[in-house]
């Protein structure tokens, strides 16, 4: 077993800042939400998760 496996909250995370990047703000959304049901203290996915649902509700000619 690898010394420094990552947390299944933190593969949540990295998964949902990719999707972020990559303008899927839906699945990015989901992924940082399933982060914080698995720990709910997870700062940057709760961080994450606040820029990707300001990013979905701003007007597209803001985006």
């Amino acid at each position: 077993m690898p010394a420094a496996a990552p947390s299944a909250p933190a593969l949540h995370n990295n998964l949902g800042v990719a999707l972020l990047r990559s303008g899927d703000l839906d699945a990015a959304i989901h992924h940082f939400q399933l982060a914080l049901r698995l720990d709910p203290a997870h700062a940057d996915a709760r961080s994450n998760l606040a820029l990707a649902t300001a990013a979905k509700s701003r007007p597209p000619s803001a985006k």
